[in-house]
C-alpha cells in the first residue's frame, strides 16, 4: 500500500495549487488493482444531489451546508459511478489534503462523507495525517 500512497502524493503535488482557492488542496483518489480509476477534488460549486441529502456537519458538529461546495469524496464517487464495470467493494479510497508548501494535513472525511462511504462500502478508506511529502503517513478509516 505504501507505493500507492507515494503515487497518490505525487499526483497531489503535481497539481498547481494556485489554481485552487483556499489554503489546501483536497483530493480523493480511488484505487482498483493498483491503478487510480477516479480522482475527486473539493469544489466550491454544489452538486445538485448534495442539496437533496443530509446537511453537511464538520468534525466539531457545526453545520456548514450554507457554504456550498462539493466534497472530494463525493466527486470521486460521481466519477466512479459512471464506470459501472468496477465494483466499489474491491476499491480503496485515498484522501489527501496538501497545502501550498507541500505538507500533508489531516484529511479525515466530514460526517456526511463518512455516511456516504459506509453506504458505498469501499474495501478500505485511508486519509492523510500531518506529515511531509517525502514520508507520507496515512490512517485507515474503514
Amino acid at each position: 500500500m505504501q507505493k500507492i500512497f507515494e503515487r497518490a502524493v505525487d499526483i497531489a503535488v503535481s497539481f498547481d495549487k494556485n489554481l485552487f482557492p483556499g489554503r489546501n488542496l483536497h483530493l480523493s483518489l480511488v484505487s482498483y488493482k493498483g491503478r487510480f480509476v477516479s480522482i475527486g477534488i473539493n469544489r466550491r460549486v454544489t452538486h445538485p444531489a448534495n442539496l437533496r441529502y443530509n446537511p453537511k456537519i464538520n468534525q466539531k458538529g457545526i453545520n456548514f451546508s450554507d457554504k456550498g461546495g462539493t466534497c472530494a469524496e463525493y466527486s470521486a464517487f460521481v466519477q466512479m459511478k459512471r464506470r459501472n464495470n468496477i465494483p466499489f467493494d474491491k476499491c480503496d479510497l485515498i484522501n489527501i489534503r496538501i497545502n501550498k508548501l507541500d505538507i500533508l494535513n489531516n484529511s479525515c472525511p466530514c460526517n456526511s462523507c463518512k455516511n456516504l462511504l459506509k453506504f458505498i462500502n469501499f474495501k478500505s478508506v485511508y486519509y492523510s495525517i500531518l506529515s511531509n511529502k517525502d514520508n507520507p503517513k496515512f490512517e485507515r478509516y474503514l
